[in-house]
């Protein structure tokens, strides 16, 4: 028997038929149906027995393909990307394919060594969320030298040269928003900002003069507590009218702070927040927003990813539209 199990030749001889039988047999081929019942079943019982598995990687060298899919995201712990890491792997599994998840905390030498990992894993294709693509500068070139265009690659969130993405649109949920907010009275609005992220903030500088309200935009360094909360700190200094956080993990730690300094919310401070995931949801109060809806879009993302591997040379940016959602975090103003 061969080390680590038996293999398929070792099972065909034990059960006195040829591999192709068992292969037809074990994936329920359909011409399973000219096997006798009884060999069916001795061949399902000796790999039983002898605890036989396939070779996904003899299958997969048969089939030029493993049925993996890479995902490399910098974070898929805060409220939005989890949402969006369980939205894939669920869109994988109706697929029939598999999603090998890789975080590398936004850190772009990491986001390299990942990919260069996954080249030599046999993945068929990768999703990636980097924040260096995001940025479109040098980082975003050391990215495409590393997979070298050897893996078909679809970036989310991120538009770049020669790569296929699907990206957000912030601009009609913003309109939506400060025109809510509008309506509610609201004329002053603190952004807690992350300038690492820059359509949030031309969004919002879009439409605020065009609803009569007055915007300052407090800014922190991207992936530091210590900076989002000196911010924080900050903008409840002010005691503001109204605050927009740029996910809901910062908005969500705004509203935290916000209740230790005593303060409610909407009473004291009306808060909107950008994602509108699932958790915002079940926060108290659920969250006012700019809902970004995974479901909806990550059948998109397999879409494009399976057309670059079937071979499409084109490339495609396909947008998201971010969408409205009212709840119970922002409060009308009598004036």
């Amino acid at each position: 028997m061969a080390k680590g199990g038996v293999t398929i030749t070792e099972l065909a001889l034990r059960a006195g038929v040829s591999a192709a039988t068992v292969s037809i047999v074990l994936n329920r081929k359909p011409l399973a149906r000219r096997v006798p019942e009884h060999t069916q079943l001795r061949i399902r019982e000796l790999a039983e027995q002898l605890s036989y598995r396939p070779s996904h990687f003899a299958q997969a060298m048969k089939k030029r393909s493993t049925g993996i899919y890479g995902f490399v995201c910098g974070d898929v712990g805060t409220p939005f990307y989890a949402e969006l890491t369980e939205c894939l792997m669920r869109e994988a599994d109706l697929r029939g394919c598999r999603l090998m998840t890789m975080p590398t905390e936004w850190d772009v030498g990491r986001e390299i060594r990942t990919l260069e990992t996954l080249l030599t894993r046999m993945v068929d294709g990768v999703v990636m969320c980097s924040q260096a693509f995001e940025k479109c500068s040098e980082e975003t070139e050391r990215i495409k030298r590393a997979y070298g265009g050897i893996l078909p690659l679809v970036t989310v969130n991120a538009e770049s040269e020669g790569v296929s993405s699907v990206i957000y649109d912030f601009r009609p949920g913003m309109r939506d928003l400060l025109e809510y907010f509008a309506g509610c009275g609201i004329r002053q609005l603190v952004m807690l900002d992350d300038p690492a992220f820059p359509r949030k903030r031309a969004a919002c500088m879009e439409f605020a003069p065009q609803f009569g309200i007055g915007l300052e935009l407090v800014d922190f360094s991207f992936g530091s507590m210590e900076s989002l909360d000196a911010a924080v700190g900050r903008i409840l200094d002010k005691r503001p009218e109204a605050v927009l956080g740029t996910s809901d993990f910062v908005t969500m730690r705004f509203c935290a702070a916000a209740g230790e300094r005593g303060l409610r919310i909407p009473d004291d401070v009306s808060v909107a927040t950008i994602d509108c995931s699932k958790m915002s949801g079940f926060y108290n109060p659920s969250l006012t927003g700019i809902r970004i809806d995974p479901a909806e879009f990550t059948g998109q993302v397999f879409d494009e990813l399976e057309r670059k591997i079937a071979g499409a040379p084109e490339l495609r940016s396909i947008v998201v539209p971010g969408r409205l959602m009212v709840r119970r975090s922002v409060k009308t103003v009598s004036r």
